[in-house]
């Protein structure tokens, strides 16, 4: 594959827009960008434009071009290759492409039908929508969002609010230090450390398996129609004197619950 290099010395925002194939982007301490575009038919089939922004930034897209009705029922598989400054911020949208992306990034926005999502340390917020495809991302200084039917997410530790609404993908998270909603149907939720504010977990028929913060004063509240339900934590009050720094809500129809103390759990791998 031919390499393209851009001087990138301030911040870089890229933007891929491609139907199908594998998107591979590699942060790392640089000022130096490239990229690399495998499997094209005809060079004219995706745009490429670069330019330096009035701030000091730049930017980079790589956009498929229609050639079709509709450019996502296109079945043409690209394979590109990004090598970019660490703090970039991604922005992808795909039908079915996989996106591998490691390495430190600023923010991440994920657009996809069925593609996989792999993504490094993301300093800001993470936003990823798919209809099937799973999210992996090892670590989020800012919000995570992750919307999907069927995909499961497995994330590290969280430092901003979680939301996470899923029909049949499972839910596995080392730690969040504040607000959590996670939603599901017939996925299990795993939540390996939560610290402060509001925790909500709803699941059908799913598994909630949730561990609160050593330290952390908690009020709880969980039910299940049919399935079991556990707690290690003594008291769902707090003492009069002192407010609780968790509002923590579990509820499942035939699921079981757990929930317990992190200290005494290992964390989500």
């Amino acid at each position: 594959m031919e390499r393209t290099t851009y001087q990138t010395p301030g911040p870089l925002a890229l933007r891929i827009d491609i139907p199908a194939g594998d998107i591979v982007v590699r942060a790392s301490p640089t000022n130096v960008t490239t990229l690399s575009i495998g499997e094209l038919r005809d060079p004219g089939d995706v745009r490429v434009t670069f330019a330096d922004e009035p701030d000091g930034g730049h930017r980079l897209s790589v956009e498929y071009q229609r050639r079709t009705l509709l450019k996502w029922f296109d079945d043409r598989k690209l394979r590109v290759e990004v090598g970019v400054p660490e703090g970039t911020q991604l922005r992808i949208a795909t039908a079915s492409a996989d996106v591998d992306a490691s390495g430190r990034f600023g923010t991440a926005t994920v657009r996809s039908a069925s593609g996989d999502v792999t993504l490094g340390d993301v300093s800001g917020c993470v936003d990823v929508q798919a209809a099937s495809g799973d999210l992996v991302v090892a670590s989020v200084g800012g919000e995570l969002s992750f919307t999907s039917a069927s995909g499961d997410v497995r994330a590290g530790v969280v430092a901003g609010a979680v939301a996470v609404r899923t029909a049949s993908g499972d839910v596995a998270i080392q730690s969040a230090a504040t607000d959590v909603r996670c939603t599901t149907v017939s996925g299990d939720i795993e939540l390996g450390s939560v610290t402060a504010g509001d925790a909500t977990f709803k699941s059908v028929s799913g598994d909630i398996d949730v561990a609160v913060a050593s330290g952390t004063r908690v009020m709880f509240d969980i039910s299940s129609m049919s399935g079991r339900t556990e707690s290690e934590l003594t008291d769902a009050g707090t003492p009069p004197d002192l407010d609780p720094t968790l509002a923590l809500r579990a509820g499942s129809v035939s699921g079981d619950i757990r929930i317990g103390r992190a200290a005494r759990k290992s964390a989500v791998a």
